[in-house]
């Protein structure tokens, strides 16, 4: 799953049709059901109110969702049920009701939930064959109390409450569901991961990217987070991304964020990216300071590892991306590819120009927006995120699991750090004398 693949693909579903002599037959194919797909979760209901069910199936993968519509006979005869709990819940969780139609007997229960990471419709739908009128529904409310309820009409929707002596006909409220016009989908040129449980920087990180030398230190580091930029020769958005950065500088170093510019080229291609750096980009930092940093094969190692156990992905890394730090080098949002505040980006150099429809979903603003709410405001656990919403549940990290991988990686004192942070194992009971 870490890697992107597939749990259970290619499984086709499966589709059975009771005979009504406790045997089935598989009728996967000719039901139009059995998809390619990476299922998890399916319910039914009858969407669309002509008395049959329809289904919505839930994928892993895409589509993430199907609806399947059933168009049955037209001389097809249905009774719905909805209970209303009074004394017991209000859902009657656990209601059984039984339809007696001539000599038959079919009986229905109010579950919640009725399949994995799946709940159907609390309607209870009765699929009837035959002329047999329906002569007796019986209702086992939650607790044991009963109600009966005789001859009720067939092709009917009834609202059945807890102690009432009628049922409440219910008319169709048909949902249209017009086809839609399949349109492309676009990815976004950039995106950002707002760290549910910030993390902490390791010693190697940290000396490298946050603690300047003393002249370069500035008047109060303690209110200064820093956005750091990681490029490469080769990645030519990076290049445009650090061009149209040098441009707005001053305004971001007024709004207390320090630029660092990380380079994670090979060492034999560092020749090659220091003068494409001198030439095109240090000139345009012209104002404010800003650092240039050369990565190590240990800073590497360390932000690989950091990567991997945010990502949980492994893999080259994606570029342009930005590491957000608050002033106490603790890492709160990435940003997976360009920031920008132009909706076109054109340089002489660009081999392939920014179209309109793809302008950067990060822009300087939000970048300022971020770094106000995340970096230099008091800390607001239950809001974190990049879209609306509260958590209401704690996500911890496995600082344990992340301390062994940098060992194993040979990297000992950031092992140390995150080892430090790890919740101690709970301790075995003293055994008995």
């Amino acid at each position: 799953m870490h890697q992107g693949y597939s749990w259970s693909g290619h499984e086709r579903k499966c589709c059975y049709l009771n005979l009504g002599d406790s045997t089935f037959a598989n009728i996967s194919a000719t039901s139009g059901l059995d998809f390619d797909d990476d299922g998890r979760a399916m319910a039914v209901c009858d969407w669309d109110q002509d008395g049959d069910l329809d289904v919505w199936l839930k994928n892993r993968t895409g589509p993430q969702l199907r609806f399947m519509r059933n168009d049955g006979p037209a001389e097809q005869r249905f009774l719905d049920i909805q209970l209303v709990g009074k004394s017991c819940n209000r859902d009657a969780i656990g209601a059984v009701v039984e339809l007696h139609a001539g000599s038959k007997k079919f009986t229905r229960t109010i579950t919640c939930g009725d399949g994995y990471l799946s709940g159907s419709s609390k309607w209870l739908h009765f699929g009837l064959t035959g002329a047999e009128p329906v002569n007796l529904v019986k209702i086992r409310w939650p607790g044991g109390e009963t109600q009966s309820f005789a001859d009720l009409p067939l092709n009917r929707r009834y609202r059945i409450e807890q102690d009432s002596p009628t049922a409440i006909e219910i008319s169709a409220q048909l949902i249209p569901m017009p086809s839609a016009q399949k349109t492309p989908f676009k990815l976004p040129r950039s995106t950002k991961l707002v760290l549910r449980a910030p993390l902490p920087l390791p010693p190697t990180l940290s000396r490298g990217l946050i603690n300047r030398p003393d002249k370069e230190a500035p008047a109060d580091p303690s209110k200064r987070a820093t956005l750091v930029t990681l490029w490469a020769q080769w990645c030519a958005p990076c290049l445009f991304e650090l061009s149209d950065m040098a441009d707005h500088l001053d305004p971001l170093h007024r709004a207390n964020l320090d630029i660092v510019t990380l380079n994670i080229d090979r060492p034999e291609d560092r020749a090659i990216a220091e003068t494409l750096f001198a030439e095109k980009i240090r000139p345009r930092f012209k104002s404010a300071p800003f650092r240039e940093v050369w990565s190590s094969n240990e800073m590497k190692e360390t932000l690989d590892a950091i990567l991997v156990h945010i990502r949980e992905q492994s893999g080259d890394w994606p570029l342009p991306m930005s590491l957000l730090i608050d002033p106490n080098g603790t890492l709160q949002i990435i940003y997976l590819g360009p920031i920008s505040t132009k909706p076109e980006i054109s340089m002489s150099e660009s081999p392939a120009p920014i179209a309109k429809d793809q302008t950067p979903e990060i822009s300087l603003e939000s970048l300022t927006s971020d770094l106000k709410n995340f970096c230099l405001a008091p800390d607001r656990s239950a809001s974190r995120a990049a879209y609306p919403g509260r958590w209401y549940f704690k996500t911890p990290r496995d600082f344990a699991a992340l301390a062994r991988d940098l060992k194993a990686r040979g990297q000992k004192e950031d092992s140390r750090f995150y080892s430090s942070l790890a919740a101690p194992e709970p301790k075995p009971p003293p055994s008995a004398p």
